[in-house]
Protein backbone atom coordinates (compact mmCIF):
# COMPACT_ATOMS: atom_id res chain seq x y z
CA UNK A 1 0.00 0.00 0.00
CA UNK A 2 2.84 2.29 0.64
CA UNK A 3 3.86 1.97 -3.00
CA UNK A 4 0.56 3.43 -4.18
CA UNK A 5 0.83 7.18 -4.48
CA UNK A 6 -2.26 9.24 -4.74
CA UNK A 7 -3.05 12.89 -4.37
CA UNK A 8 -6.01 12.01 -2.29
CA UNK A 9 -5.21 10.18 0.95
CA UNK A 10 -8.79 8.88 1.15
CA UNK A 11 -7.83 5.76 -0.83
CA UNK A 12 -5.21 4.87 1.76
CA UNK A 13 -7.66 5.44 4.58
CA UNK A 14 -10.37 3.34 2.89
CA UNK A 15 -7.89 0.56 2.10
CA UNK A 16 -6.53 0.56 5.64
CA UNK A 17 -10.00 0.53 7.16
CA UNK A 18 -11.01 -2.27 4.79
CA UNK A 19 -8.07 -4.37 5.89
CA UNK A 20 -8.82 -3.72 9.57
CA UNK A 21 -12.50 -4.60 9.07
CA UNK A 22 -11.60 -7.73 7.15
CA UNK A 23 -9.23 -8.86 9.90
CA UNK A 24 -11.87 -8.10 12.53
CA UNK A 25 -14.42 -10.12 10.55
CA UNK A 26 -12.13 -13.16 10.34
CA UNK A 27 -11.30 -12.88 14.06
CA UNK A 28 -15.00 -12.69 14.93
CA UNK A 29 -15.71 -15.76 12.77
CA UNK A 30 -12.96 -17.68 14.53
CA UNK A 31 -14.27 -16.68 17.96
CA UNK A 32 -17.82 -17.68 17.03
CA UNK A 33 -16.65 -21.02 15.64
CA UNK A 34 -14.62 -21.70 18.79
CA UNK A 35 -17.57 -20.84 21.02
CA UNK A 36 -19.85 -23.06 18.92
CA UNK A 37 -17.43 -25.97 19.27
CA UNK A 38 -17.20 -25.44 23.03
CA UNK A 39 -20.98 -25.37 23.24
CA UNK A 40 -21.24 -28.61 21.27
CA UNK A 41 -18.68 -30.30 23.50
CA UNK A 42 -20.51 -29.13 26.62
CA UNK A 43 -23.80 -30.38 25.16
CA UNK A 44 -22.20 -33.75 24.46
CA UNK A 45 -20.99 -33.96 28.05
CA UNK A 46 -24.46 -33.15 29.36
CA UNK A 47 -25.96 -35.80 27.10
CA UNK A 48 -23.49 -38.45 28.30
CA UNK A 49 -24.20 -37.51 31.93
CA UNK A 50 -27.94 -37.80 31.30
CA UNK A 51 -27.44 -41.20 29.69
CA UNK A 52 -25.31 -42.39 32.59
CA UNK A 53 -27.76 -41.14 35.22
CA UNK A 54 -31.05 -42.05 33.57
CA UNK A 55 -30.67 -44.58 30.80
CA UNK A 56 -27.93 -46.87 32.17
CA UNK A 57 -30.01 -48.07 35.16
CA UNK A 58 -32.95 -48.78 32.85
CA UNK A 59 -30.74 -50.69 30.42
CA UNK A 60 -29.28 -52.69 33.29
CA UNK A 61 -32.75 -53.49 34.60
CA UNK A 62 -33.91 -54.62 31.15
CA UNK A 63 -30.82 -56.80 30.80
CA UNK A 64 -31.41 -58.34 34.23
CA UNK A 65 -35.05 -59.06 33.33
CA UNK A 66 -33.98 -60.70 30.10
CA UNK A 67 -31.30 -62.86 31.70
CA UNK A 68 -33.18 -63.78 34.89
CA UNK A 69 -36.81 -64.01 33.76
CA UNK A 70 -37.43 -64.03 30.02
CA UNK A 71 -34.74 -66.38 28.73
CA UNK A 72 -35.38 -69.14 31.30
CA UNK A 73 -39.12 -69.00 30.61
CA UNK A 74 -38.54 -69.14 26.86
CA UNK A 75 -36.35 -72.21 27.32
CA UNK A 76 -39.00 -73.75 29.57
CA UNK A 77 -41.68 -73.10 26.93
CA UNK A 78 -39.52 -74.71 24.24
CA UNK A 79 -38.96 -77.74 26.44
CA UNK A 80 -42.70 -78.01 27.17
CA UNK A 81 -43.58 -77.71 23.48
CA UNK A 82 -41.07 -80.45 22.66
CA UNK A 83 -42.51 -82.64 25.41
CA UNK A 84 -46.05 -81.99 24.10
CA UNK A 85 -45.01 -83.01 20.59
CA UNK A 86 -43.33 -86.15 21.92
CA UNK A 87 -46.38 -87.10 24.02
CA UNK A 88 -48.72 -86.53 21.08
CA UNK A 89 -46.60 -88.87 18.97
CA UNK A 90 -46.42 -91.50 21.72
CA UNK A 91 -50.05 -91.40 22.84
CA UNK A 92 -52.04 -90.28 19.82
CA UNK A 93 -49.94 -91.94 17.13
CA UNK A 94 -51.10 -95.48 17.95
CA UNK A 95 -54.71 -94.30 18.23
CA UNK A 96 -54.61 -92.75 14.78
CA UNK A 97 -52.98 -95.88 13.39
CA UNK A 98 -55.64 -98.11 15.00
CA UNK A 99 -58.44 -96.24 13.23
CA UNK A 100 -57.08 -97.08 9.79
CA UNK A 101 -58.13 -93.60 8.73
CA UNK A 102 -56.38 -92.51 5.52
CA UNK A 103 -56.74 -88.87 6.56
CA UNK A 104 -55.16 -89.40 9.98
CA UNK A 105 -51.61 -88.12 10.51
CA UNK A 106 -49.34 -90.62 8.80
CA UNK A 107 -52.25 -92.08 6.79
CA UNK A 108 -52.03 -92.54 3.04
CA UNK A 109 -54.25 -89.56 2.19
CA UNK A 110 -52.49 -87.15 4.57
CA UNK A 111 -49.08 -88.25 3.24
CA UNK A 112 -50.22 -87.74 -0.35
CA UNK A 113 -51.72 -84.37 0.53
CA UNK A 114 -48.46 -83.23 2.16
Amino acid sequence: MAAVRTRNKSFKIVATLSMVLLMAFFSACEILATEGARGAIAGGRELREFEDETLRPIENEINDLWVNDIEPREREMQDLNEELRRLEEELLGPLWAAQNDPWAPGGDASVLQA
